[in-house]
């Protein structure tokens, strides 16, 4: 395979990782919207306007200062992990596991 070839398969990978990445995210945001009630609702809305990164950290965490995201924490967490691991550039990098 020449550089150029290796070149134009990474770009096809990466983007294939954001895609994937962005569809689990999306899915992420749905299941949040399934659950919610009343003013998570309406946070929910917000997170259209947040950069993704931080959009990924609240629906894993608290949508708003003593409001926790509707989504399951074991759900959240191992969606966020792997949108993490896909995409790193957009949401931030996984926190990395260590074995002792």
């Amino acid at each position: 395979m020449t550089a150029a070839e290796t070149s134009t398969w990474q770009q096809y990978v990466d983007e294939a990782r954001r895609d994937q990445a962005e569809a689990l995210y999306q899915s992420l945001v749905r299941e949040g919207r399934l659950q919610a009630d009343g003013r998570e609702g309406t946070l929910l809305d917000t997170l259209d306007t947040l950069p993704r990164r931080e959009a990924l950290a609240r629906l894993a965490g608290d949508l708003a200062p003593g409001v926790p995201s509707p989504v399951p924490a074991d759900l959240s967490s191992a969606l966020a992990d792997s949108i993490r691991r896909l995409d790193p550039e957009t949401f931030g990098a996984a926190p990395t596991i260590v074995l002792d």
